[in-house]
């Protein structure tokens, strides 16, 4: 934002000045003339080109992710031997695992180009000044992956075949995960 000072000037160059005739301020504001630049079609392109990766890549992803879960599924196993601790049980706090946003770009590097390809518009166009647009979108990034997750899993013992009590089990334990979720459900 630039202020622009106007000031009244005299007819004459040699005019005395007057009590009435002081001289006088006026402020304006003016906006700068911003040029937005836009990327073309083919930059966009060009950028997303970036994110991909090949099909080998793919393949390595999906086996380190793999890997990941199957490390999750042993401390899940581990948790009947931990549960009367007071606290969280060790097999599950002491132990390292993937944010699930990590997993989430990890495996799908056009989430993290795309999130970020947001966050810079954001920034170059005042976004961000009003609010903190990189922790909206990050909240919705946490969002998008955990419930996908939840898909994921409610799906992969329903394609399974599993018996009903088991996807039974498994519909109660993802209502219960939402329900806990902060800001899903209204405070009653």
């Amino acid at each position: 934002m630039v202020v622009v000072l106007a000031e009244k000037k005299f007819d004459k160059p040699n005019q005395e000045e007057r009590p009435w005739q002081r001289k006088t301020t006026n402020l304006s504001v003016v906006k700068p003339q911003t040029e937005v630049q836009r990327k073309s079609y083919e930059d966009l392109e060009k950028e997303a080109e970036a994110w991909r990766i090949t099909r080998q890549e793919v393949r390595a992803r999906v086996h380190a992710l793999r890997t990941e879960l199957e490390e999750y599924k042993s401390q899940i196993e581990g948790v009947p031997f931990d549960i009367l601790a007071d606290a969280i049980p060790r097999c599950l706090d002491n132990t390292r695992r993937e944010d699930l946003n990590d997993l989430v770009t990890g495996l799908n590097p056009l989430i993290g180009g795309l999130f970020k390809r947001c966050d810079d518009v954001a920034r170059r166009h005042g976004v961000d000044a009003e609010m903190d647009y990189n922790a909206q979108l990050f909240e919705l990034e946490m969002q998008l992956s955990d419930t996908g997750y939840y898909i994921g899993i409610l799906a992969g013992v329903i394609f399974a075949g599993c018996s009903k009590e088991t996807i039974d089990r498994f519909e109660h334990g993802l209502g219960f995960a939402l329900e806990s979720k902060h800001g899903v459900v209204k405070d009653d």
